[in-house]
């Protein structure tokens, strides 16, 4: 059993050689040679190369579509746990033939997850702060590094919508930073199909001052999205419906437990599923601390936005970060983790001193968390009684705290690049 699989070295050697490929032509080479190494060992997994197009999650969302083509209720189907804005989406999906539906969802979750490293780029610095971009090639292997991870397989394999979620809202941002607030708002709205991971992320908008056009539309687009296939006097019944299932699948020994009763527990992310693994049995008690625990950290993100109080770049990282670990969030949902990788990747090349340590140990913490092995983690899960309570608690749940010590580090070498600033303006 090796949790760090050879996959994951590679990623680490690509990484830690772009921190010098500015510098070193060695370190371009070994990186390059890494990155190819890395994308023939992946590729063969993805389904448009191993061959299996068959996507349990997308079948999922085709069985959604049909029934509403029916004229049926898809929310009678346990499985459905998407709000009303994305049955237009599963009732396209449904119209589609399914063979051309599987090829054509594989090639697209496939060259979006590698097109959000430079749209994350354009995101986070667009034009005006072009100094601190990823050069092409940074930007390449860079890609690879994040299209070939554990997190994107299993993602493209399972057929799931993260990635879609994600261009969106890296997409949100390209269009804000343009002064185009009303197709971003649209584009925010398209990206409820993942309420748990557009909620948070919304924190970002604080600094514009709650921006009327930006809110205005994106509640448009959700009512329009939310009554393109449900009746008006249906509409809170729909969004009742959503939240049934979801309570129905996190009963004990449904697919959304976090506990080790649950059948699919080893890929979830988030503070119940670290808590559990700490010790913690009770489940209101686990309730409130990690609600407690993410409406601090919520506020205290909502302070920086709304004080401005952090680079652009900066806050758009940190708050991508916390809302991977926002209530309910699996493994392949880390490929938003692209935008935070991106900056802090880019940063590593501008910084000095501490802020240069603290921004490489966030893109190798970032790094692990995508690549870390599903299958040695679901064996070490079923091993649980022979390890240590140690191993249980920092192991079991390692996604979870290396995204909070992410989080730390970002932040961390953020302020200390600002107290340098100060200190060079000072002298």
């Amino acid at each position: 059993m090796h949790v760090v699989s050879t996959g994951t070295v590679l990623a680490l050697v690509v990484v830690v050689s772009l921190f010098w490929s500015r510098k070193s032509l060695t370190a371009r080479v070994i990186s390059v040679g890494a990155a190819v190494t890395l994308v023939l060992l992946r590729a063969t997994k993805l389904p448009m190369i191993s061959g299996d197009l068959y996507q349990i999650d997308l079948e999922n969302r085709v069985v959604s579509g049909r029934t509403m083509l029916q004229g049926e209720d898809p929310y009678t189907f346990d499985m459905m746990v998407y709000p009303p804005t994305a049955l237009p989406l599963f009732v396209g999906m449904a119209s589609v033939p399914e063979p051309w539906l599987q090829r054509a969802w594989a090639v697209l979750n496939i060259a979006g997850c590698l097109a959000l490293v430079p749209l994350s780029s354009w995101a986070l610095w667009g034009r005006s702060e072009g100094h601190r971009r990823l050069g092409t090639l940074e930007t390449v292997l860079l890609a690879s590094v994040v299209g070939f991870s554990d997190s994107a397989v299993s993602h493209h394999v399972l057929g799931q919508l993260s990635v879609l979620v994600s261009l969106c809202l890296v997409g949100v941002l390209v269009l804000v930073n343009s002064g185009r607030s009303v197709a971003a708002g649209l584009l925010l709205a398209v990206a409820s199909i993942k309420v748990a991971t557009m909620l948070p992320f919304s924190l970002v908008f604080l600094r514009r001052l709650l921006d009327r056009r930006l809110l205005a539309a994106a509640i448009a687009g959700v009512a329009i999205l939310s009554l393109a296939t449900v009746r008006p006097d249906r509409l809170l019944a729909r969004y009742s419906a959503t939240l049934r299932n979801i309570e129905r699948l996190s009963q004990p020994g449904r697919v959304n437990d976090y506990t080790f009763a649950g059948t699919e527990n080893t890929s979830l992310v988030g503070l119940n599923h670290a808590l559990y693994r700490v010790g913690l049995r009770s489940s209101p008690a686990i309730r409130l601390l990690e609600f407690g625990a993410l409406a601090a950290l919520g506020a205290w993100l909502a302070r920086l936005a709304w004080r401005k109080a952090l680079p652009r770049a900066a806050l758009y990282s940190l708050v991508a970060l916390y809302s991977l670990i926002f209530l309910y969030h699996r493994t392949y949902d880390l490929v938003l983790m692209a935008l935070p990788l991106t900056y802090a990747m880019a940063s590593v090349a501008e910084s000095r001193g501490r802020s240069r340590l603290l921004f490489g140990a966030a893109a190798l913490t970032m790094t692990l968390c995508l690549y870390l092995n599903a299958h040695s983690l679901f064996e070490l899960t079923a091993r649980r009684e022979q390890i240590s309570w140690v191993t249980r608690a920092l192991a079991l749940p390692a996604t979870t705290w290396l995204i909070l010590a992410t989080l730390a580090c970002l932040y961390w070498a953020v302020r200390r690049e600002e107290v340098s600033k100060r200190e060079k303006k000072g002298t």
